[in-house]
């Protein structure tokens, strides 16, 4: 016999309870895994993050409409709770997190006003910041400069304390020209530059066609989750053109490798695993260079540098005016190139154009 119209009126509204109750507690499980995700985002790099707030999306909605529908029992208030920590944790971790790394700069408190400052002579460029600055051998231009098919570099004794960076042109080096490359060992851009070119520059100093110069920055330590990565790998450079310059090229370019480059948000390696890394390209580290880059000798310095970059026009350029503003910035013979990064044909043409290969 068919029920009677009346029972299936009953029924429905259990159905519904039972519904109803299930929508607080998803968004109780659903918001404590975002939080659980937003909590490991700050120590294991950026996706993590995003699946936080992805879910404290969820876990926001969820608990909207359990609210709504009056369930305001703790799974409901406890799953927006822990959707909202979740949503704004990981949004206040990614804006952070995000460097701009192609890489524009902010102002830099004292130094973005020298900056905007400028010189009108490159010869009256200031000395770095700092109280008992010292200097490693190799590095009296401010960059690591490097010729020949060996890729050697090229010797300066070591500056006095607290001393200005004496550049030097092409014919000051004796070369016929000079690409001056200025970089980030966190930016991305400059590892796709490197990934792209790293065979073109190879040629020309196969070639002799030019010396080149490497620049490296420290201003993205911002995104090294505290580690001031930039600065470790900036110094472990200038402690190898200091105590192993044999080594400084290979190591330049491992540090750019993009299977070796940390990824957004992380801390980096440590300086024992900068010293493997070094030792898997370039041989042996000696006592003095793992000393040096455990010790963190020249960290002060390359922070130094990365603020006198900064502060003054970028030396011998065809434009007096012409600063760092964004890494890779590549100068060649004075021109700036402003193409592809990661194009090497491109880069091919405007150092032919240069009159280089």
């Amino acid at each position: 016999m068919a029920a009677p119209h009346g029972s299936n009126q009953r029924q429905a509204p259990s159905a519904g309870v039972s519904g109803g109750r299930l929508l607080p507690i998803a968004g109780l499980f659903v918001g404590a895994a975002g939080a659980v995700a937003a909590v490991l985002g700050a120590f294991a790099g950026s996706v993590p993050v995003y699946i936080a707030v992805g879910l404290g999306v969820v876990a926001v909605a969820l608990g909207v409409v359990s609210l709504a529908q009056r369930r305001r029992g703790p799974a409901a208030i406890g799953g927006l709770v822990l959707g909202a920590a979740a949503l704004v944790f990981g949004i206040a971790t990614l804006v952070s997190a995000a460097p701009g790394q192609d890489a524009d700069l902010p102002p830099q408190g004292e130094l973005g006003e020298q900056a905007e400052q400028g010189q009108e002579e490159q010869g009256e460029a200031e000395a770095p910041a700092g109280e008992g600055l010292v200097w490693p051998k190799n590095m009296s231009t401010g960059g690591v400069v490097v010729a020949g098919p060996d890729a050697k570099l090229l010797t300066s004794e070591a500056l006095p304390d607290n001393a200005t960076p004496t550049p030097r042109s092409a014919d000051e080096l004796g070369q016929p020209a000079l690409i001056q490359i200025y970089l980030d060992y966190r930016c991305p851009y400059c590892s796709v530059f490197e990934d792209a070119s790293g065979e073109v520059l190879s040629e020309v100093l196969e070639a002799e066609a030019a010396a080149i110069e490497i620049h490296p920055l420290t201003f993205l330590d911002r995104a090294s989750a505290g580690s001031y990565y930039s600065s470790r790998t900036a110094g472990a450079i200038a402690c190898l053109a200091d105590a192993q310059p044999d080594a400084a090229w290979a190591t330049h370019n491992a540090f750019l490798a993009p299977e070796f480059q940390p990824t957004e948000g992380q801390s980096g390696h440590t300086n024992d695993e900068l010293i493997a890394e070094i030792e898997r390209v370039a041989g042996s580290v000696s006592p003095e260079a793992r000393s040096c880059i455990s010790e963190e000798r020249f960290v002060p310095v390359s922070q130094a540098l990365n603020d006198w970059v900064f502060a003054n026009p970028v030396p011998f350029s065809g434009d007096p005016g012409l600063k760092v503003t964004s890494v890779p910035l590549v100068v060649v013979k004075g021109t700036p190139y402003e193409g592809d990064p990661s194009d090497p044909a491109e880069f091919r043409e405007f150092l032919s154009a240069q009159g280089v290969l």
